[in-house]
């Protein structure tokens, strides 16, 4: 059975921050704050995300993965968001994703204690074991990536996801037309 308590903001929590000190380690407060994870049997998929993160293993442990940035083409975003990929990390397809044979990845274990940096932009994945519950926190901090940045990104990637992008933009953007959620991101054009 799985089980998980997504993401959750720590002001859930009272004085949750302060027992984690995390301005301490980034001489900050966290500027998008700390995000609390429960569960068991939990798959990341992977992504990038836009800001610098510590990621903190209280409880149980994880399997992770990670690529710089300047993989995605290896990675095979998703057309409609550009910040997840295709890719199953556990059980790669190369039959379908051919340059993924080429991924340069780090891969490790984080257990209780364990503190990880995550550079923005650095694409990663996460999975935990389904007999074990854990316990982790992700602080979100600094500047995001800029416009040149994924501007950049979408010419590197090519013409559909540039035309996915301008889509996006005209339709929910322009025309305000109401996106609903499916099970990704808001769309690159918004």
């Amino acid at each position: 059975r799985v089980g998980w308590l997504d993401e959750q903001p720590s002001t859930l929590f009272p004085n949750f921050e302060d027992d984690l000190r995390i301005a301490r380690l980034i001489r900050s407060k966290p500027r998008v704050g700390l995000n609390l994870w429960v569960g068991r049997g939990t798959k990341s998929g992977l992504h990038f995300d836009p800001t610098d993160n510590f990621l903190i293993m209280v409880r149980g442990d994880k399997f992770i993965a990670t690529a710089e940035a300047d993989e995605a083409t290896r990675l095979y975003p998703l057309c409609g968001s550009i910040m997840r990929s295709q890719l199953d990390v556990e059980r790669p397809d190369f039959e379908r994703f051919p340059r993924a044979r080429d991924l340069r990845m780090q891969v490790g274990h984080l257990t209780a204690g364990d503190i990880l940096f995550i550079p923005r932009g650095w694409w990663h994945y996460l999975s935990s074991a389904t007999d074990q519950y854990h316990i982790s926190v992700t602080s979100s901090f600094g500047p995001e990536l800029s416009l040149p940045f994924f501007a950049s990104r979408l010419f590197t990637l090519g013409p559909k996801h540039i035309v996915r992008v301008l889509q996006d933009f005209f339709l929910y953007g322009v025309l305000k037309r109401p996106y609903v959620a499916g099970w990704h991101d808001l769309p690159n054009g918004l």
